[in-house]
């Protein structure tokens, strides 16, 4: 999906240059390494069906790791990309707070990126140059509501971590569900690091 939007950003002729080099940023160790090699796997599942090349101009990938979600280290990494590496594009981003760090870099760079996985709603708000491939968190939460008031339950307390995707599920699954005559009595939002439930 990254390649074929770029690929039509760069026949429509947004790109000028023999190689068109992309930055992928994701988690390809670490806890979540799954996630960065299911990006992997589909930008070499594309290149392996349509080549690496768009018109004359060959394709170069170019991967960075954030093995879980730092902001710094997201930021750090998309500006390397751009200012050392050359990159025209980024892409990845598995996690919100990493995508939301390098939303400024964006317009000052005049670099677009391609969300492939983070899914606060809000993201594609920070930039005219950001779009998802994925889906997003009202996508995945609204509908639980439904199941739930579908199934009897009439009050919830809802739990989510304390971090935009999670206050964004809250928001979703209490619009949802609370249009359907459900009522959500409490909100508990947990830090990020909690583990002991």
């Amino acid at each position: 999906m990254i390649l074929a939007a770029i690929a039509a950003l760069a026949m429509s002729g947004a790109a000028y240059a023999d190689t068109i080099k992309i930055g992928v940023v994701g988690p390809f160790s670490g806890p979540f390494a799954l996630q960065g090699k299911n990006f992997k796997a589909g930008i070499d599942a594309y290149m392996s069906l349509n080549g690496s090349k768009v018109g004359d101009d060959d394709i170069e990938i170019i991967y960075r790791d954030v093995p879980q979600a730092d902001p710094a280290q997201a930021k750090a990494l998309a500006q390397e990309l751009v200012v050392k590496e050359g990159v025209q594009y980024l892409a990845g981003f598995y996690f919100t707070p990493d995508a939301m760090a390098v939303t400024p870099l964006l317009t000052q760079a005049n670099v677009p990126l391609v969300i492939m996985n983070a899914a606060t709603s809000a993201i594609v708000t920070k930039s005219p140059l950001v779009v998802r491939t994925s889906f997003t968190t009202w996508q995945t939460s609204t509908p639980i509501a439904k199941v739930a008031k579908d199934a009897g339950v009439s009050k919830v307390i809802s739990v989510v971590s304390d971090y935009g995707p999670g206050v964004d599920a809250e928001n979703a699954f209490k619009a949802g569900f609370e249009a359907a005559g459900g009522q959500v009595v409490e909100a508990i939002r947990m830090p990020l690091a909690t583990n002991d439930f």
